[in-house]
């Protein structure tokens, strides 16, 4: 209460009006027996003197309100501070309360019976925080009010949870990003191809429905003549599926996108290298060229980013965001300026701080726009008198979704720009993904980079057989395949044990006598082996319901020897047969290689990529080497013991066949094809 009746006394602060205002009666207690006792008490404050002498606790000292020590009071202070109370003057240093006041108002208190519960207890620090501790345990025990039942659509705050952890989503592989993200395109197109091609034979009629299809799905005439064409070639007249339609529309999309398939080239001995990037508005430009900058400086190189889209201000700001997010170096202007007058500062300052690699943006315009196609054009006049080859490379990016209006974006840029080459943005959602095909067969510019997301790694180098694949939709259960290791090991495991059984058949006959119903040591080996084989290739079947072809074809050759072994129980027969199987698999490979197929790309294509050349180059050699496996073996046979020749196999056929292998990874290294998703 001591607390309470020094606020009320002392209100600094306050304007001095708002104190006239207020009746002096009002300073005073209406109880009748307080006003003796406080007279009282202010003329004990005269006979005691100054009030500095008056023991007050230094808790009361800190709540009073007063002036600090060191603080001279102004005389504005002065004159708004009078006393609300009468005899207050007389106290030297308003800051302070008498103590006698203090005593006096508790007093007044304990005379007054009315109301007893009105008692104040002046308390000091540690006492306080006793019972400050003691109110929180006490409003802690407490229970908590029960709340009312709010309506659907409504929740308290204590009702709040806590989110739930987030989960750690699997990082997808580049190729099921690109599946993703032409899902619209691809889905639409085959499922109207399997609509078409429902027990049904090939003929005139089927093949115009799907020419006037794939037209539809904006694959341009061009390509939709040479999906029909080979599929007439292959099956007319035949019964046909959805499944053959998506496998020859993939191969005849591939052989269209191969040749624009092209890595961007950079001249970085020509410095800097300018890249202008030009599109229509909403093509994502500004993007694109903070996703080429992140990849250009990951790999260390200097960039400059140059902001020449002047008449859009978020522009600016998001070049000048992405530089700093890439660490590349920026330029930009003032709003409205003029666009290639920043283009030669940009050049000019990139030279003069040797920056690898400068990229210019430009304001969006409609190509249908002369002037500001106009100023596009003397944005690369200026660049030109520069330097007589910049810019050096004109991107021009294209929104998937516009259809076959980006075809004549095309054309009109290529004409005022000179583009050298595109990027495709926004294949993501949109079922009109197959322009891309069209706009390759018919103007044939390299497509070096698309784009399936906002992300940065949603623009990676363009792939022409991936993508070919995930717009037919061919071959989606390979996608979800076993993965390369597990296939590697469902198609050497049974090699491996034909190995294991011909270096430890002794011990096999003796721990499992149930073996001995093969034969001798050799023949349990191959008795082993073929049901490697079998279990290998049935579960290829379950995982990916399709058998590969080389596993095949040597599962084949495995039962069909196998089993003449375990017949014919022939010492001479089980000599020669490495003979005849080596034989025939280098006859396999090099025929393959006669008809145009390079058959180990299709064993080998999921563990690494060689360009076909590669395939070529490896498949001869591999031929070649089955080959000089199968006259080693008759030589070895015939002019050396058993013994010899059984250990020859497993201690000689194996080492030989791995210093091979290691041989050949220069080649596979001169023709390995970069894997997509990295930089």
């Amino acid at each position: 209460m001591a607390l309470g009746f020094i606020k009320k006394v002392f209100s600094f602060g306050k304007d001095k009006a708002e104190t006239e205002e207020r009746p002096q009666e009002d300073a005073a207690p209406e109880r009748g027996n307080e006003n003796a006792s406080f007279e009282a008490a202010l003329s004990d404050a005269e006979a005691h003197g100054p009030v500095d002498k008056d023991p007050v606790s230094e808790l009361e000292m800190e709540t009073a309100g007063g002036p600090a020590p060191d603080e001279v009071p102004s005389d504005d202070d002065e004159e708004e501070d009078a006393p609300l109370l009468p005899g207050a003057e007389l106290s030297g240093d308003m800051g302070v309360v008498p103590l006698s006041l203090l005593q006096a108002e508790a007093a007044a208190e304990e005379q007054d019976e009315a109301l007893p519960e009105a008692v104040d207890v002046v308390l000091d620090a540690d006492a306080m925080d006793a019972l400050l501790d003691e109110a929180e345990a006490a409003t802690a025990a407490e229970p908590s009010a029960i709340s009312p039942a709010l309506p659907k659509g409504f929740s308290s705050a204590s009702e709040r949870q806590e989110p739930a952890p987030a989960v750690p989503q699997v990082k997808l592989t580049w190729f099921q990003r690109l599946r993703a993200g032409l899902a619209r395109t691809s889905s639409q197109l085959t499922t109207q191809i399997s609509a078409l091609f429902t027990k049904r034979k090939l003929d005139e009629d089927t093949l115009d429905e799907l020419e006037d299809l794939l037209i539809q799905s904006d694959l341009g005439v061009e390509t939709a003549m040479r999906i029909t064409g080979a599929l007439s070639s292959e099956r007319y007249g035949k019964d046909v599926s959805g499944e053959d339609v998506a496998r020859i529309m993939a191969g005849e999309i591939t052989k269209v996108l191969k040749p624009v398939a092209k890595p961007l080239e950079l001249d970085l001995s020509h410095k800097p290298h300018v890249i202008l990037v030009v599109g229509v508005n909403g093509t994502g430009k500004t993007t694109t060229i903070g996703k080429l900058a992140a990849k250009l400086s990951g790999s260390g190189l200097k960039v400059m980013l140059a902001a020449g889209d002047t008449f859009r201000a978020a522009a600016i700001e998001q070049l000048k965001i992405w530089a700093d997010r890439t660490g590349s170096q920026f330029i930009g202007t003032k709003l409205g300026a003029d666009a290639s007058g920043l283009a030669y500062d940009a050049y000019e300052q990139a030279r003069a701080q040797k920056s690898d690699v400068l990229i210019i943006d430009t304001a969006g315009r409609l190509q249908n726009k002369t002037e500001l196609m106009a100023e596009l054009e003397k944005i690369v006049r200026v660049l030109g008198k520069l330097d007589p080859d910049a810019p050096h490379t004109v991107l021009q990016t294209l929104d998937a979704t516009t259809g076959q209006n980006a075809m004549n974006q095309v054309e009109i840029f290529r004409n005022v720009a000179g583009v050298s080459g595109l990027i495709m943005t926004k294949l993501d959602g949109t079922a009109r993904g197959g322009i891309l095909v069209a706009i390759a067969a018919k103007h044939k510019l390299p497509v070096y980079f698309i784009g399936v997301g906002e992300g940065v790694d949603d623009l990676e180098p363009f792939e022409a057989e991936d993508f070919a694949k995930a717009i037919a939709k061919e071959s989606e259960k390979m996608v979800a395949e076993i993965s390369p290791l597990l296939k590697f090991v469902l198609e050497l495991g049974p090699l491996v044990v034909f190995f294991f059984a011909n270096s430890r058949g002794e011990w096999l006959a003796t721990t499992f006598p149930v073996l001995t119903e093969f034969g001798g040591p050799i023949f349990i080996a191959t008795g082993l082996f073929m049901i490697a084989t079998a279990i290998a290739l049935s579960v290829s079947w379950v995982l990916t319901r399709k058998l590969p072809i080389m596993p095949l074809i040597s599962g084949i050759v495995v039962f069909v020897f196998g089993a003449l072994t375990l017949w014919l129980q022939n010492d001479t027969f089980i000599k020669m047969k490495p003979t005849i199987v080596n034989t025939l698999f280098g006859v396999i490979l090099l025929g393959g290689l006669f008809f145009g197929q390079s058959l180990l790309g299709y064993v080998f294509n999921s563990a690494f990529k060689l360009t076909d050349e590669g395939w070529r180059k490896l498949t001869l050699r591999w031929g070649i080497f089955f080959l000089f496996l199968a006259v080693l073996n008759e030589v070895v046979w015939r002019m050396f013991s058993t013994d010899t020749w059984v250990a020859f196999k497993v201690w000689g056929t194996m080492p030989i066949t791995i210093i091979f292998t290691m041989a050949q990874m220069p080649l596979v290294m001169r023709h390995s094809v970069e894997p997509l998703g990295k930089d």
